[in-house]
C-alpha cells in the first residue's frame, strides 16, 4: 500500500484531559509527529484551523445487512456512511440472512469488508444457531477466528441456559456476550415464527408484524390501539442476564438500554463489581414516545421510544458514567419497507452518518456533555471494551492514524436522499445540526472528504 503523507495544521486535538492546539504529521499509516509549527516539504497540507480532531469513532452496534438483505444496505454502502460520520471501526451485527452463526459466514463477511477497506469491520457472531435462542454456536471455533462479540441481536438470547453457557465460555475465553434485552413473550415476538424458511422468504424485519409490539406501553399506545413493547420486557431480561452473570462470570454487554429501571439495575450491578457494560442509542437520547404518536414508521425502533423521564434518565446515565457507550444501532431498511403501515413496517433508524453531529448538537452544545465526554463515549470507551488497540486514541506520536476532523462551526441540514446509506427514510430529515465531520482518515488514508459544493 502506498501512503500519502498528510500534515493536519492548526487543529484542536481532543484528548481525555482536554483540547490542545497542535499539528499532526501522518506518514506510513501512523502519527509521526505531533506539535506546533511542523513542516514537511512533500506532505499534503490540510488546513484544520478552528476544527476539532479526535480518534476515529467506533460503533459497537452496526447493521451492514450482508448477507441476504442487500436491498436495505450493503457492506460498502454502510461503510461509506460510517466514514462520512467519522467512524473508523464498526461491529457488524449477525442478524442477517443467513445469520452469522458459522465460521464460514464469518470468513465471508470479513473478506467482503476487507475488500471494501474503508473501516475496520469486527464481525459479531450469533450466540445460538440460526438466532433461534436455544442451540449454541461453536463459540470456541468462532473465537479462534477472532470473533470478539457474540449476540443474537434483534431478539434476546431466549434460553437462559444458552446465555449461561455463553457467559461461562466468555469467562474462559474472554469474548463479550451482548444481549438485546426484550422478553419475546411480552412484546408479541413469540407469535412470530423464527423459521429459516420464513426469514428466507420475507427477509429480516419485513415479515408480517401484526400483533407484534411496536410502541411503548402507555396513554399513546392506548389511544392508538397499537400492540405494545412494555418497559418491563426490557427489565425482565436485564435482571435475568445480570443474575446469570453474577453466578458464572464472563463479560456481558447490554444493548440499547431505554428505561430508567434498566439504568438503575445497571448501576447497582456495576457497584457490586460485575463485569457488565452497556450502550444507549442516539434516538433514545433525543426522541420520546410523542414522536411516534403520528404513526410515522421512521420513528419505529426496538426497543421503542420511551417517556421524557426515561430520556432524561438515559442522559443522566451517560453523565454519571453508568452507561459506557453510545452505539448507533444503525438499522437501515429499503425505502419501500418504511412506507408500510406503522405496525407492519420494520423497526430501525439509519444514523451512523449523522450520529456525532446529532449528539454534538443536542448534548455538547446544550452543556449536557463536554466534547471529551462525547469522544470517550463514541470512540475511546468502545475501543477499550472491544480491545481495539489501533482505535480510540489518545492521538499521539506513534499511534495508528485513525482520525476524524470535525468542523464545529458548520451548520447544516440533513438530507437523507443524498446519504451514502441505502436507507432514505429518516426521522432526522430536514433537521439542522451544529458541526460536521469534514475528513476521516483510516490507517493513514483519507477515506472521506466533504465536498463543499453545498449543504
Amino acid at each position: 500500500m502506498i501512503f500519502e503523507t498528510l500534515l493536519i495544521r492548526g487543529c484542536e486535538v481532543v484528548g481525555p484531559d482536554g483540547v490542545t492546539q497542535a499539528d499532526l504529521l501522518i506518514e506510513d499509516g501512523r502519527i509521526l509527529k505531533m506539535g506546533r509549527g511542523i513542516r514537511h516539504a512533500r506532505a499534503r497540507v490540510i488546513d484544520a484551523s478552528g476544527m476539532l480532531v479526535f480518534p476515529g469513532l467506533v460503533d459497537m452496534h452496526t447493521h451492514l445487512r450482508e448477507p441476504g438483505q442487500e436491498r436495505s444496505e450493503t457492506i460498502e454502502t454502510a461503510c461509506r456512511a460510517a466514514v462520512a460520520g467519522g467512524y473508523t471501526a464498526v461491529v457488524a451485527m449477525p442478524n442477517t440472512n443467513p445469520p452469522v452463526d458459522s465460521p464460514e459466514i464469518v470468513v465471508s463477511v470479513r473478506s467482503k469488508a476487507n475488500a471494501v477497506r474503508l473501516v475496520d469491520v469486527e464481525v459479531a457472531a450469533c450466540v445460538t444457531r440460526h438466532r433461534s435462542g436455544y442451540r449454541p454456536t461453536e463459540m470456541g471455533r468462532l473465537a479462534g477466528l477472532g470473533v470478539r462479540l457474540f449476540t443474537d441481536d434483534g431478539t434476546c438470547v431466549r434460553s437462559a441456559a444458552a446465555l449461561k453457557l455463553a457467559l461461562t465460555n466468555s469467562a474462559r475465553m474472554g469474548f463479550i456476550v451482548a444481549d438485546h434485552p426484550e422478553e419475546p413473550s411480552l412484546v408479541g415476538e413469540d407469535l412470530v415464527s423464527q423459521s429459516l424458511e420464513e426469514e428466507s422468504r420475507f427477509g429480516y424485519g419485513a415479515r408480517e408484524r401484526r400483533g407484534v409490539g411496536c410502541i411503548n406501553e402507555g396513554e399513546i399506545s392506548s389511544r392508538l390501539g397499537l400492540p405494545v413493547r412494555p418497559r418491563e420486557a426490557e427489565t425482565v431480561i436485564v435482571s435475568r442476564d445480570l443474575a446469570i452473570l453474577a453466578a458464572v462470570g464472563g463479560r456481558l454487554h447490554l444493548q440499547h438500554l431505554s428505561t430508567s429501571d434498566s439504568f438503575d439495575l445497571l448501576k447497582r450491578a456495576k457497584e457490586s463489581g460485575l463485569s457488565v457494560t452497556a450502550e444507549v442509542a442516539p434516538h433514545h437520547l433525543v426522541f420520546t414516545e410523542e414522536a411516534a404518536s403520528g404513526c410515522d414508521p421512521v420513528y419505529k425502533v426496538n426497543p421503542p421510544l420511551r417517556t421524557r423521564f426515561d430520556l432524561e434518565a438515559a442522559r443522566e446515565a451517560l453523565v454519571e458514567g453508568v452507561v459506557d457507550v453510545v452505539a448507533t444501532d444503525h438499522a437501515p431498511h429499503a425505502p419501500e419497507l418504511k412506507e408500510l403501515a406503522f405496525e407492519e413496517a420494520p423497526a430501525g433508524i439509519a444514523s451512523i452518518e449523522i450520529a456525532f453531529s446529532l449528539l454534538y448538537t443536542e448534548l455538547v452544545c446544550n452543556g449536557v456533555l463536554s466534547i471529551q465526554d462525547l469522544v470517550r463515549l463514541m470512540s475511546s470507551r468502545p475501543a477499550e471494551i472491544l480491545g481495539l488497540e489501533d482505535h480510540g486514541g489518545p492521538l499521539q506520536e506513534g499511534s495508528a492514524a485513525n482520525v476524524a476532523v470535525f468542523d464545529p462551526s458548520r451548520t447544516w441540514e440533513y438530507d437523507p436522499s443524498v446519504s451514502y446509506s441505502k436507507a432514505k427514510a429518516s426521522p432526522y430529515a430536514g433537521r439542522k445540526f451544529n458541526g460536521r465531520v469534514v475528513l476521516t482518515i483510516y490507517r493513514g488514508q483519507v477515506v472521506f472528504e466533504e465536498e463543499r459544493s453545498g449543504d
